[in-house]
């Protein structure tokens, strides 16, 4: 199950090294051009089973790619697409597909004893490792809240020379936002999305950019807004 209580695939991979196994992660809101999401439809779990899904990797994918070698990742997931043969990932699913290959990258780091990140930087010819910047997901709205903002997520990104100054500046934000809105809007705006984010009801974007803008606790540097995840697919029709 994921956050939102739908139901979720995980697929292992077992090789000589052991078992390595990686869940499938599931959005609610989904851009025109993303890989499909296989789900079994019908009535349980509303239709989001993934049985359908499990039944592919397990009786399509498998015969496909055992005895391949899971550190040709380029060759494991020729091969799916080659099976698939639709350009939306919508025979096998993508999130069979993408199982798979999180496993078998998986597989492949614990094969070579690195961990992940190492093994994904040597894939991708990285030779520059550094820990990344966190983004903190601080106001939801869009499909991922039930409330009437556009924009779907409002993101804070602490620029500190280090990732644990980051890590604490980001909820010190955060604390310092709730109890902004609360005292602001009351308590009823300080209710959480699905993904965490705090989801106020009435507020306008505008306003809550500017909030965000004046949420620096007394130990934080002033920081300015990006442009926010949009999602525009949940509200506009382009046609």
């Amino acid at each position: 199950m994921d956050s939102r209580g739908n139901p979720a695939l995980e697929v292992c991979v077992l090789t000589g090294a052991g078992e390595f196994c990686a869940g499938v992660p599931s959005g609610a809101s989904t851009g025109a051009g993303e890989a499909v999401e296989l789900r079994d439809g019908g009535e349980k779990f509303g239709g989001l089973g993934v049985a359908k899904a499990a039944a592919n990797v397990n009786g399509v994918i498998n015969p496909q790619v055992i005895g391949m070698d899971c550190r040709d990742q380029e060759a494991v997931d020729g091969k799916m697409r080659e099976i698939d043969a639709t350009p939306n990932k919508s025979r096998l699913g993508g999130n069979a597909m993408c199982g798979v290959s999180l496993a078998c990258a998986r597989a492949a780091a614990g094969a070579q004893k690195k961990p992940l990140y190492e093994h994904i930087a040597k894939l991708a010819k990285n030779k520059k490792i550094v820990l990344p910047k966190p983004c903190f997901n601080v106001i939801n709205g869009g499909a991922h809240a039930g409330n009437d903002l556009d924009f779907q997520e409002f993101m804070v990104c602490p620029q500190a020379q280090n990732f644990g100054d980051n890590l604490r500046l980001g909820a010190e934000i955060y604390r310092q936002l709730k109890k902004d809105l609360a005292a602001k809007y009351g308590k009823s705006s300080v209710n959480l999305g699905d993904e965490g984010g705090i989801a106020p009801h009435k507020q306008s974007s505008a306003s809550l950019g500017v909030l965000i803008g004046g949420a620096n606790p007394p130990s934080s540097p002033k920081f300015t807004l990006d442009l926010p995840y949009l999602a525009a697919k949940s509200f506009f029709n382009c046609r």
